[in-house]
């Protein structure tokens, strides 16, 4: 339920990438602090604000040690193999979750969709995994896309305001050529039905869909690897993204489709924590309406550091931050 004000009535499933496991001391400082290369939490229906959020990792059976909630099991997996979570949707009651599959020197390998059926509990024992076709790899020069970074539910009980019945996902470019952090954007869709069906997706080409990947072409550029695209109330889309991937600059575009077109990019938020200490940054902003009340849009932002120290030294770096997007 993509609908402002629908946390009140529904949970919520949030997922993570790398999170620190451990204990935070009275300094600040972390301690005891595994990093793991993905986590998630729920928050039931109706649970105050205040009230932490129940974490959920996997633990090694050997050691006892905490792991990723998700590791890969697709083949071709090799040792050192792990994944990055990407953007999920609950579709009639199964949960679908996009993964980055990465190999231990952090080279892209693919996007795996991880199928979570209904009343499978943490730590999904029952889920499955697939390679999905998401993925065109960056060969030479040319450009690369990879899809999953946002997720459209514009379907009728998504409360979409005009539902057209298909889920639409996002994806952006991948290429060392150049100016890496321009990130164009890219879409496909799938019937909600045929979400899982490899060959039921189709690409926007800038025209129509087509079904090959190699001929989709950008719908908007400068964005982030994370981003979201929401069905605004009266019939607009708005895309939200951080400027230039990791700039200060939380940004928008206003599109009149899922497809565009978009207009220019508007900055409606400075991220202060780069001036906090040398090497701090932000990235991958995206949006989260159904945590929203009606008339805002809630956005959230990643902080990180390019020195690794402080974020042992200093556990409030590396953390979401949030602002809330107030409609005129």
């Amino acid at each position: 339920d993509e609908r402002a004000g629908a946390y009140a009535g529904t949970g919520t499933f949030f997922l993570f990438s790398d999170t620190f496991v451990g204990d935070v001391a009275a300094d600040g400082s972390r301690q005891n602090a595994t990093l793991v290369n993905n986590s998630a939490a729920f928050r039931p229906a109706g649970t105050p604000w205040a009230q932490p959020l129940q974490m959920f990792v996997n633990t090694d059976p050997q050691s006892g040690d905490p792991i990723s909630l998700f590791t890969p099991a697709v083949p071709g997996t090799q040792p050192g193999d792990f994944y990055w979570l990407k953007d999920a949707v609950r579709l009639n009651g199964t949960t679908y979750v996009f993964a980055s599959w990465w190999s231990a020197a952090y080279a892209r390998r693919g996007i795996v969709l991880i199928t979570l059926p209904p009343g499978d509990l943490p730590p999904f024992p029952n889920h499955t995994q697939q390679i999905v076709p998401l993925y065109l790899p960056q060969l030479g020069d040319a450009t690369g896309i990879v899809f999953g970074g946002a997720i459209l539910p514009n379907t009728a009980v998504s409360g979409a305001p005009q539902p057209d019945g298909y889920v639409y996902v996002y994806g952006t470019s991948d290429s060392a050529a150049g100016n890496g952090l321009n990130k164009r954007v890219y879409v496909a869709r799938v019937p909600e039905a045929d979400f899982a069906s490899a060959a039921a997706w189709r690409f926007w080409n800038g025209s129509g869909w087509v079904a090959s990947i190699q001929q989709a072409a950008p719908i908007a550029d400068e964005a982030s690897v994370e981003l979201s695209v929401v069905a605004l109330p009266d019939g607009r889309f708005l895309l939200v993204f951080q400027h230039l991937q990791a700039s200060r600059r939380i940004a928008i575009r206003v599109g009149t489709s899922p497809t565009g077109p978009f207009g220019p990019p508007i900055t409606i938020y400075t991220c202060p924590e780069p001036d906090l200490r040398s090497g701090i940054f932000c990235y991958n902003a995206k949006a989260h309406p159904h945590l929203s009340n009606p008339g805002e849009l809630l956005i959230s932002y990643n902080v990180n550091t390019t020195n690794f120290a402080d974020n042992l030294r200093f556990s409030d770096i590396y953390r979401p931050r949030f602002i809330r997007l107030i409609a005129p």
